[in-house]
């Protein structure tokens, strides 16, 4: 079973940044596609997803 695709996302790479720009990416490229993206605020500040918090403040601003 080699090169088998993997389904899931992998968001334990980088802090999940990688997962998470490609969604945005793909999301906003299709206007086909219309959704939100729903966190906890508590899960927001938790020290693991402080990439991906830094990379969303940095495309969208504070």
């Amino acid at each position: 079973m080699a090169n088998r695709q993997k389904n899931e996302p992998d968001w334990s790479i980088e802090g999940g940044v990688p997962e998470l720009k490609k969604q945005i990416d793909l999301n906003e490229s299709a206007s086909n596609i219309n959704g939100t993206i729903l966190f906890r605020e508590g899960y927001l500040e938790q020290p693991q997803t402080q990439d991906a918090v830094n990379y969303l403040k940095d495309r969208w601003g504070n």
